[in-house]
């Protein structure tokens, strides 16, 4: 584990440092250059890490491990039968050995994070190097690669179905939208949540002012703080229908005293740190009178994606819902990286921000 931490590190140190000088030259002079290949060979070395990690690294590698080498012997799929069918076909072409999983599912998601990188560049002419090193920056990106690796790939299909959604051509096949969405669905079930979400709000952004939005967020914190959430609202026995194991994620035993469940404040001050962050980036889009629907309909989004996990605190695992929320923060902190947006914080000092939530995300 910490050979594999330290390339992390290594790899996320030189685009740090490769950011910040580039940074510096945009504060000061404008520069054409993408930096696509240089992106591409980032997303190269990580998909290499993540795909050829030990089975110590990460918490659930070796169970993935187990289960590719043993399908015959899981007893039941549940909504993860997508899963089965995927190590039938793997196994098919590749044999018996895990490390072919892994490399499919680091590449899968990987590939997306790059794709959808790339036309966020293209919408928000941004370099490409910035919204990668916003990713790297977070500190679930190490996790959805290692640990939640279905979440991962399914929440890289959904930010890809986002971009794909907002600027599909109405003469052009939906069929590659369509498809994304459904291999979200298929890696994680859950992913249906912010995908129906995102529908709903994109046809009634214009008719809900979005002071409930910031209502409904402290009213959601308001409520967990009082241990009142989706554990007192959601019928375990329902849950057990749909699938069996996932009806054990509704009871606070049911993680051995591994999880702690409960009002977590740490969580709800780094959602609500970006969230203001947005915040202040939306008032200025609208003192300049500009009109972006995809950015307003992926922060509604994010509020109630917010709202979700507060109301999940007392759960166990409640942090694989607020992925749903932090997937979005690169999405809208990419206007940041632009002038027209935001010609007032030096982009210097965004890129020094985001080094230090890494470091400290990175000793807890």
């Amino acid at each position: 584990m910490d050979k594999f931490n330290s390339t992390y590190y290594i790899l996320y140190g030189s685009c740090a440092l490769i950011a910040f000088l580039l940074a510096c030259i945009l504060d000061k002079n404008n520069l054409r250059s993408n930096f696509v290949k240089l992106g591409f060979l980032y997303i190269g070395a990580v998909i290499l890490l993540f795909g050829f990690r030990d089975l110590e690294v990460g918490s659930d590698t070796g169970l993935y491990a187990w289960q590719y080498t043993n399908t015959e012997e899981v007893e039941s799929w549940g909504t993860d039968f997508f899963i089965n069918i995927l190590f039938s076909i793997l196994k098919l072409f590749f044999g018996n050995d895990p490390v072919t999983f892994f490399m499919f599912m680091a590449i899968a998601f990987n590939g997306t994070i790059f794709l959808t990188t790339y036309y966020i560049s293209k919408i928000y002419s941004v370099n490409i190097l910035f919204i990668l090193f916003t990713f790297f920056s977070l500190f679930f990106y190490k996790t959805l690669g290692i640990n939640i690796i279905r979440q991962g790939v399914s929440l890289g299909f959904f930010i890809l179905g986002i971009v794909l959604f907002f600027n599909r051509n109405k003469n052009k096949s939906k069929i590659p939208l369509i498809c994304t969405f459904i291999l979200c669905i298929l890696f994680h079930f859950t992913s249906i949540i912010p995908i129906a979400l995102l529908f709903t709000i994109n046809y009634s952004y214009k008719k809900i002012p979005i002071k409930y939005f910031y209502i409904l967020y402290v009213v959601s914190i308001i409520l967990s703080f009082f241990n009142f959430g989706f554990n007192t609202i959601i019928d375990s026995s329902l849950v057990s229908t749909v699938d069996e194991r996932r009806s054990s994620y509704l009871d606070a035993n049911a993680s051995d005293g591994l999880y702690l469940v409960g009002f977590k404040p740490q969580f709800v001050i780094f959602n609500s740190f970006f969230l203001l962050l947005f915040i202040y980036l939306k008032n200025r889009m609208d003192k300049k009178n500009i009109k972006d629907t995809m950015y307003l309909v992926i922060f509604e989004l994010f509020i109630l994606l917010s709202c979700i996990f507060f109301l999940f605190f007392h759960i166990p695992y409640s942090d694989r819902w607020g992925v749903m929320s932090w997937i979005l923060i690169p999405f809208l902190m990419m206007p940041y990286f632009n002038k027209k947006y935001n010609d007032k914080i030096p982009f210097a000092v965004i890129v020094l921000g985001l080094v230090g939530i890494f470091i400290f995300f990175s000793n807890l």
